[in-house]
Formats: C-alpha cells, sequence, structure tokens
C-alpha cells in the first residue's frame, strides 16, 4: 500500500495538505479561469545517461514546455486541471523526446458527503519518468505509488495512467465512512524497453474516520491491493490495514502519521514458478508548515509500492521541499528526496535500488508574468549488480511565463 493512499479522505486528509502546502483556496462564488505556462530551459550535465562504468560524456541539454492550468473553484467544488506538453533534446548522448503530462484534482462537496478524484496522465522519457522530482507535484503532492525504477535508457518512453476515487459520507457529526481506489496503468517503449517490467495495479479500501476534537482527527482503513505483470512474468496481491492521525498545530500548521501493516502473496511465472507470503509494517509522517514569505513540506517513512522494475517493494523514503521569498521578486527553492525500494518478498527476481534528487534554484520575477531562474541538480543512483551507482551534476538557466491568478 502506498504511502500517498487515495481512500484518506479528503475531508481529513489530502485537500488540507494541498490548500496548505501550495495555497490553492475555496472561492467564495464561482470562479473558473486558466493560467497559461511556457517554460525554456537550456542545461549543461555532467553524466546525463547516468553511465555507471567506463568514460562518461558531458552534454548540453534543451528543453521547451507548454502547457497550464485551469481552475474551476466554487465554495462546494474544487477542480484543477493541468495539461502541458514538451520537447527535450540532448544531442551529445543522441536523446530527443517528447512529454505529455496531464494533472487533475476533482473535490465535490455536499452537506455530508464528499467526491474526491486525483489523476495523473504520464507520457516522458526515462530520464524523467524514473528519478522522481526533488520538487512535490503541485497539483496533487501525495502521489498514490512511487513506481519509479532508478533506471534510465537513451530513447526509452514510459507512460503511466492514474486514477484514485474517494467517496466520504458523514455518518455524524463526528464519524465518517469512506469508499476509495487506486486504478494504475504502465508501459514502457523504445530500443532498452525490455529491461522494464509494465504492469497494472489496483487499490480497494474502506475506512472510519473519526473528529476526536476540532484538531485531531484519526482514521482506521482496510484496504487490498494487486499488481500484475503485463508480461506474464508474475503478480503480487495483498492486503492490510493503517491507521491515521491528522493533527492541526494551527492553520498554518499540520502533521499527518500513519501505521501500516500489509501482508503480501508474490507469484512468480519466470523464470521458475515460485511463491511466497511475507508480513511488513511501515510508519510514515507528513508535515506541512506556510508562514507569510516560506512554506515546508516534509515525509519520511516507510512503505509499499509497485515498481517497473517488476513485483512490489517496500519504499523508505525522505522527500522535503523548502520555499521562501527573499524578495518582492525573488524566490528560492530547496528540495531533496531520497529514496530506497526493497522487494517485498525473495520470489520477486530483482535487486534494492537506491535513489538521491538534490535541487536548489533561485527564481527573479522581471514582471508580474515572466520570470527567469537558474539552479543545480545531483542526482545519484544505485542500482543491483551488474549495475551500480552512477551520478550527475546539472546547472540550468530556465526562462517562463506563468499567467496571474485570482
Amino acid at each position: 500500500m502506498s504511502l500517498l493512499c487515495p481512500e484518506r479522505s479528503s475531508r481529513l486528509w489530502p485537500t488540507g495538505v494541498a490548500l496548505l502546502a501550495f495555497g490553492t483556496t475555496a472561492a467564495s462564488a464561482d470562479d473558473l479561469y486558466f493560467q497559461p505556462r511556457m517554460d525554456v530551459q537550456v542545461s549543461v550535465n555532467s553524466n546525463r545517461d547516468l553511465v555507471s562504468s567506463g568514460p562518461t560524456t558531458a552534454s548540453e541539454g534543451y528543453y521547451a514546455n507548454f502547457g497550464g492550468t485551469l481552475n474551476y473553484l466554487t465554495p462546494d467544488s474544487t477542480v484543477i486541471f493541468r495539461p502541458q506538453v514538451g520537447y527535450e533534446d540532448y544531442p551529445r548522448v543522441g536523446e530527443k523526446d517528447s512529454l505529455a503530462i496531464a494533472d487533475l484534482y476533482s473535490d465535490h462537496r455536499t452537506e455530508r458527503s464528499d467526491f474526491l478524484v486525483t489523476g495523473q496522465f504520464d507520457r516522458r522519457s526515462t530520464y524523467g519518468s524514473e528519478l522522481a522530482d526533488a520538487t512535490f507535484n503541485t497539483v496533487n503532492p501525495l502521489q498514490p505509488t512511487a513506481p519509479d525504477t532508478g533506471r534510465i535508457n537513451v530513447n526509452d518512453t514510459r507512460t503511466l495512467g492514474t486514477l484514485s476515487p474517494n467517496y466520504t459520507y458523514d455518518l455524524t457529526k463526528r464519524l465518517s465512512w469512506a469508499l476509495g481506489g487506486v486504478f494504475q496503468d504502465a508501459d514502457y517503449s523504445g530500443p532498452g524497453s525490455n529491461g522494464y517490467v509494465p504492469f497494472t495495479y489496483y487499490v480497494e479500501s474502506t475506512a472510519l474516520g473519526w473528529a476526536a476534537t476540532p484538531r485531531l482527527d484519526a482514521k482506521i482503513t482496510a484496504f487490498g491491493t494487486q499488481e500484475s505483470a503485463k508480461n506474464g512474468t508474475g503478480s503480487v496481491n495483498g492486503g492490510g490495514v493503517t491507521l491515521g492521525f491528522d493533527y492541526k498545530w494551527s492553520t498554518q500548521f499540520t502533521t499527518h502519521v500513519e501505521i501500516l501493516g500489509e501482508r503480501d502473496n508474490a507469484d512468480t511465472r519466470i523464470p521458475t514458478p515460485v511463491s511466497e507470503t511475507s508480513t511488513s509494517g511501515g510508519a510514515t509522517v507528513v508535515t506541512t508548515w506556510k508562514g507569510e514569505i516560506s512554506s515546508l513540506m516534509f515525509v519520511a517513512g516507510r512503505t509499499f509500492t509497485p515498481s517497473g522494475a517488476g513485483g512490489k517493494y517496500s519504499l523508505d523514503q525522505v522527500h522535503v521541499e523548502y520555499n521562501r521569498d527573499l524578495a518582492p521578486r525573488w524566490k528560492l527553492i530547496a528540495a531533496g528526496i531520497y529514496d530506497r525500494y526493497t522487494p517485498v518478498a525473495s520470489a520477486i527476481p530483482a535487486s534494492e535500488y537506491t535513489y538521491v534528487n538534490v535541487e536548489v534554484s533561485v527564481k527573479w520575477l522581471w514582471t508580474p508574468t515572466w520570470y527567469v531562474s537558474t539552479g543545480a541538480q545531483y542526482l545519484f543512483n544505485k542500482l543491483g549488480p551488474p549495475l551500480g551507482s552512477a551520478s550527475n551534476d546539472m546547472l540550468y538557466v530556465q526562462f517562463g511565463y506563468l499567467g496571474l491568478s485570482r
């Protein structure tokens, strides 16, 4: 089960995190508007294709991205849809690829119920898809899974579709009941795509939430999961229970703690049929804070996720992002993520792998909508034998346009 499971009630969890961390607010009247966005980036890289042995190739990179955010806000609904398309070119390593990404957040409320749907379509090169961004997604900061493999191949592409519906009904003023799920499909294409395992993944869950005090909410969730390799190599079926607590220290500061127990049955068909059952546990903490000129979001703990490396994995993660307005036109963004994946059972024919992504940038607004930013990024991955470890240092300059919000 993922750290970021969708069965968490939007009354108790995801909406508050998104609004606190990134500043979206509900409207007092119907409000529909579109914020266009454009980014053009030039970068230099020390080891763009993450070669782990032998000579490495320094490479310049060119990237362009066009899209925007459609916002529909009413007293009872919040809909955010962010489509974007882009193109990247790294001539020295021979990589050229296009990307298409769309993020969805849709929350509809009545007096006693709430229907939340989050989703994402993500088609891009494995360099972007298989190494998680250091910064959080601004539409859905907490994703339901983390299927990244840490492996990249030049001109290989991953296409990932995710849909996470959740329905919550208030049985009483304090007691709520929820049904939720995750539906995910991953495919790979390109000359090295046989090094990945395409899969489908499903989660079904039901939960009871209790508003203990105006500041403290608690929830217990029972869930079942199914991961199936689309190439027929195996599957992992599981289920478990989570116990979660949300505490609102103030309107600017919240903490979520979750304890998780899960039992999985892994069946491997290729190269040799093997079946194994394992029982595992985990715990996570998520903290968000938003001040007048700065904000912080922090996630740490152990959870469970499918992966394009094949099968299901325990994920030990630390993810943090800090934003600060240095001056009216200057902004600092510092973010980092550490992920370590371990197969949940020895029957899964895969090795443990780790990656780190750290990024620091400074943005200057030369007008209310046009900006320039410059930054540095460090990437490190460590894969199982015989691949080994590799790293990349990147410096970049980015020019962009972002329409005004309301």
